[in-house]
């Protein structure tokens, strides 16, 4: 039997859908498309082991919390 996605799963609204295409725009412009996505995708130590593209989209600072690793000095404080 194939993996079906759940039909149950909510849709984003449309403050989600804002706030998602901040996050992106915000990594693409500091970093590059492919380093944005993989930043974005990737656990990082700085976020207790989350993804930065979750802690934008469900911490209640979570976009400033991106943006401040964002601006960290170094690629190696980013992706840790």
């Amino acid at each position: 039997m194939a993996y079906r996605p759940s039909m149950e799963r909510s849709r984003a609204n449309a403050a989600e859908m804002e706030l998602l295409h901040e996050v992106v725009r915000l990594c693409i412009q500091k970093l590059g498309p492919l380093p944005a996505k993989e930043f974005l995708n990737t656990p990082h130590s700085a976020l207790d082991g989350l993804r930065p593209l979750d802690v934008a989209l469900h911490w209640q600072d979570g976009l400033r919390t991106v943006e401040k690793l964002l601006d960290a000095p170094t690629q190696q404080e980013r992706i840790a």
